[in-house]
């Protein structure tokens, strides 16, 4: 049985289907940033998330979306036909540590939402983390509340193979 962080990938799909009516139902209760008031993330970049030693390897970087300017605070969501950096570092994460099985194709299409759904439920039940909401949209908090695949070095996302998956918010 495949393993990741310590969370066994067959529990996580139990809990999808345990959980899901419940999860889904609770997430219009929670208080946001309306979607509208952020810019939209358009690109990506590495950020510095501090030294994290395991096993005396030291994990430091992680890929995630920004809008032009750079800015971590910005919203995504589905649009057709469109393609950009930072749905592609939101896929990868998707894959990398929620053991979703998407194509890395850099479009924010159904299979991106069912899996962003998917982690957020997981993040919501499993994880303990209420102020996610389950809307498959991208925005500070569903970024916060999720784990990130952290890298020792800052190389192209599809190519690394040693990281560690943390929540870092």
């Amino acid at each position: 049985m495949q393993r990741r962080n310590g969370v066994t990938v067959a529990g996580f799909a139990l809990a999808l289907s345990a959980f899901w009516p419940m999860s889904t139902a609770s997430a219009a209760a929670a208080p946001a940033t309306s979607p509208a008031a952020l810019p939209e993330c358009n690109s990506a970049r590495w950020n510095h998330v501090g030294n994290h030693n395991v096993g005396g390897r030291i994990y430091s970087y992680r890929y995630v979306p920004v809008d032009s300017p750079g800015n971590l605070d910005c919203v995504r969501a589905a649009k057709p036909i469109q393609s950009s950096l930072s749905i592609g570092a939101i896929q990868n994460m998707l894959r990398r540590c929620y053991n979703q099985s998407i194509d890395l194709d850099w479009v924010f299409g159904p299979a991106t939402t069912a899996a962003l759904r998917n982690a957020q439920t997981w993040a919501r039940v499993a994880e303990n983390q209420p102020q996610v909401r389950t809307d498959g949209i991208y925005g500070p908090i569903t970024r916060d509340g999720l784990r990130w695949p952290i890298y020792r070095d800052q190389t192209r996302i599809e190519l690394a193979e040693e990281f560690i998956c943390r929540r870092i918010g």
